[in-house]
């Protein structure tokens, strides 16, 4: 069988679409799975057993009207039997329907679902890895009898590059490392540089921790104010690394801290002990850790929050307090948590424990 597999949402989207490609790779034994998503997405998923190609959908790139035209003769010569999309986007059903696969599964949420063959119904109250292989109802089999547990894959040599730029800025390895990922394409996702700042002491000085700062190059100058607000200097490595760089950093690391956005998804596909940061999101809508040692920080009981499911450019309200509100102190009692307080009485990891403010 020739199977094409959608994912052309964001990279956090594309981590939690791992589980379905397994289950898919389970069920159709010797399949050619061909994975249509970004580019971007594929520097994350590339190395993957199940994923046998790529086609690169480059719609942020070259605008979604020319690269759907662009994507139309590949998918149609592609010679597909089957097509499962776990992007819910009206171009996503239209696509598969221009190209004339002859079977097309996907979630009756899409707008123009009536294009696809067979509809699964959505669950937005279920985490989003679990939602994904609810598409294996296509197939008569049962989704929660597959792993909902997202993986990744470092190549092995990345490793060894991500030590030697650990090595080259001091660490010697005698300290536990703390990954913190500050940034996200969302404004209204990003808890405040002082939260950080005041995060990375905490963790260098109460716990123990060697802290690195990582984001693309856009979070440059959020991360250099980070720093100078810092007392214990973390080193700065945001639009420094590539993203496998990132990732075999997260995957070396021992706790991540990161707002709603990638690299909470990359470190629960290693199962690394962690802290979700929500602001104008919530962890409701199902973008969580899959493994079980994390806990959330968020300020509850704001009348305005969640503002929506994924993030936006601008507070609707326009005074972002589920940001500036949310105080380090409930962070800080979020990765005790995980961690286990230090000297004194044991706290147990809850899993996925609340600390809020």
């Amino acid at each position: 069988m020739n199977l094409l597999v959608v994912q052309t949402a964001f990279l956090g989207d594309a981590v939690l679409t791992t589980p379905l490609l397994r289950a898919l790779k389970e069920t159709h034994p010797g399949c050619r799975l061909t994975l249509l998503t970004t580019p971007a997405n594929k520097a994350l998923l590339e190395g993957l057993m199940e994923v046998d190609e790529f086609l690169l959908d480059r719609k942020r790139e070259e605008g979604v009207l020319r690269a759907s035209l662009r994507l139309l003769g590949p998918l149609r010569e592609g010679n597909f039997d089957l097509a499962v999309a776990a992007h819910r986007s009206a171009r996503t059903a239209l696509l598969l329907a221009l190209a004339r696969i002859p079977r097309r599964v996907g979630f009756d949420a899409n707008p123009l679902s009536r294009l696809y063959h067979q509809r699964v119904h959505d669950d937005p109250a279920r985490q989003a890895g679990r939602r994904y292989l609810l598409l294996m109802k296509a197939f008569d089999r049962d989704p929660a009898s597959f792993d909902h547990q997202t993986f990744l894959r470092v190549d092995p040599e990345r490793y060894a590059h991500v030590d030697a730029v650990l090595r080259e800025r001091g660490f010697d390895g005698s300290r536990p490392v703390a990954v913190l990922a500050h940034g996200s394409v969302w404004v209204t996702k990003k808890w405040t540089e002082e939260g950080y700042a005041a995060l990375a002491d905490f963790l260098r000085e109460k716990r123990g921790f060697d802290v690195v700062l990582v984001g693309d190059a856009s979070e440059r100058e959020r991360a250099a104010r980070i720093c100078a607000l810092s007392r214990t200097e973390p080193v700065d490595l945001t639009g420094r690394t590539t993203l496998a760089d990132v990732v075999a950093l997260i995957a070396r690391c021992d706790f991540v801290v990161s707002n709603d956005s990638a690299p909470l998804h990359i470190a629960s596909a290693f199962r690394k002990p962690q802290v979700a940061v929500f602001c104008s999101t919530a962890p409701e809508a199902g973008f969580v850790p899959t493994h079980e040692r994390w806990a959330v920080a968020q300020l509850e009981g704001l009348y305005c929050r969640p503002c929506g499911v994924h993030g936006a450019k601008r507070c609707p309200e326009g005074h972002f307090r589920c940001i500036k509100e949310l105080a380090p102190e409930a962070v800080f009692e979020a990765a005790e948590r995980v961690l286990g307080r230090p000297p004194g009485p044991a706290d147990t990891a809850g899993e996925g424990g609340a600390a809020s403010s």
